[in-house]
């Protein structure tokens, strides 16, 4: 299948399955939400264990072997420019003092919780990108 059509297809599979979510760790948070998506790409994905708090999240971040988000993501990720994400790569945003957001890219914009919002997920603009990867 064309790399493009998989793209839209994972990300489709991934705003209808996480658009109204509440934000909830463990079950729907940003891990999770980019694990749904990349495993839709048939990513290879390394194991996280089951968390329900964001201190839970920081400890399985941890034990995976990485202290934040951006070390994770380049372990299994080719980074590129934020300029550079297309329709289904990974963004990461800045976020508050325990975690940054991991975002997907869906144009120029990015989906995700946004901490104004924690009801469902929002197109945000990205400004504070921390860095990007390619999905596939």
């Amino acid at each position: 299948m064309n790399p493009l059509l998989v793209r839209q297809v994972a990300t489709a599979r991934t705003i209808d399955r996480f658009r109204q979510a509440p934000h909830a760790w463990g079950t729907a948070d940003c891990w999770q939400m980019a694990r749904f998506h990349l495993r839709g790409m048939k990513v290879k994905l390394p194991r996280c264990r089951a968390y329900k708090s964001a201190i839970g999240a920081k400890r399985a971040l941890r034990e995976m072997g990485f202290d934040t988000l951006e070390g994770l993501l380049d372990s299994f990720l080719l980074r590129i420019a934020p300029a550079e994400a297309l329709l289904g790569d990974i963004v990461l945003m800045q976020g508050d003092a325990l975690f940054d957001a991991i975002t997907i890219s869906v144009g120029e914009k990015v989906i995700g919780w946004h901490q104004e919002d924690m009801s469902r997920l929002s197109n945000i603009m990205p400004i504070e990108t921390i860095g990007a990867w390619r999905a596939i």
